[in-house]
């Protein structure tokens, strides 16, 4: 039962004001699953159910609505409303659209389909949020994680990125076997570097190497020069 419950709870989490993973379930026809688990004797589980077919109630018609008239019934009794809620009569103009056959009311039906309140009553457009989606997700792998490769498509994406999102590069090896250039101050001074941080600094490396140790930020020069 606390598996079911939690399993309820993710699937909310995941479908909530997300109208393209809501017609997910209704593609997948999850409304009759849902019905009957509320056979289940159990308050939140009932609850969580409830709130999965509030969220798709609108895209399922209104010919569900009318021959499950006891899950809407336990909808009102049992789950939050808000002010603005549109669940039982969301696709109202679809309902209007296939009565109206005058030129005037397929046009004035048309023009409230565009109005922008009225967008998650279009359940054919669900796919287009869902590639958008797509597309900016495979776009951040794409300036984060992509190798570079020999491609010169892809070489030239590559330099029109911009800096901050360049690929990270996190090997210990290459980072260490990376060709650092030295200023020329520090090439013409290096000898006093030399005798300043490395000859006359002790520098204990039993303690440093051993796994815990905190040793004195003085005696890490050398250290510290190589990995800054």
């Amino acid at each position: 039962m606390f598996s079911c419950i939690n399993l309820l709870r993710v699937l909310n989490k995941l479908t909530k004001w997300k109208h393209s993973r809501i017609m997910m379930l209704v593609v997948f026809k999850s409304a009759p699953i849902l019905k009957r688990a509320l056979k289940v004797r159990h308050a939140t589980l009932q609850l969580y159910v409830l709130k999965l077919l509030k969220m798709q109630t609108k895209y399922l018609g209104r010919q569900w609505r009318k021959s499950n008239m006891k899950t809407m019934s336990a909808i009102y009794q049992k789950v939050r409303h808000r002010l603005n809620d549109d669940w039982a009569y969301g696709n109202v103009f679809d309902d209007l659209s296939s009565r109206r056959s005058n030129a005037h009311g397929r046009r004035a039906v048309a023009h409230s389909r565009c109005s922008a309140s009225n967008l998650d009553a279009r359940p054919w457009d669900f796919q287009a949020e869902e590639f958008s989606l797509q597309a900016n997700i495979n776009n951040f792998h794409t300036r984060r994680y992509d190798r570079p490769s020999s491609s010169t498509q892809q070489q030239q994406q590559q330099q029109d990125l911009v800096n901050d999102f360049q690929p990270v590069d996190n090997s210990f090896l290459s980072v260490l076997g990376r060709d650092v250039e030295l200023s020329p101050e520090f090439k013409l001074h290096y000898q006093q570097w030399l005798q300043g941080d490395v000859f006359r600094t002790n520098v204990n490396w039993d303690l440093l190497l051993c796994p815990g140790s905190c040793e004195p930020a003085g005696s890490l020069g050398v250290v510290g020069f190589f990995f800054s």
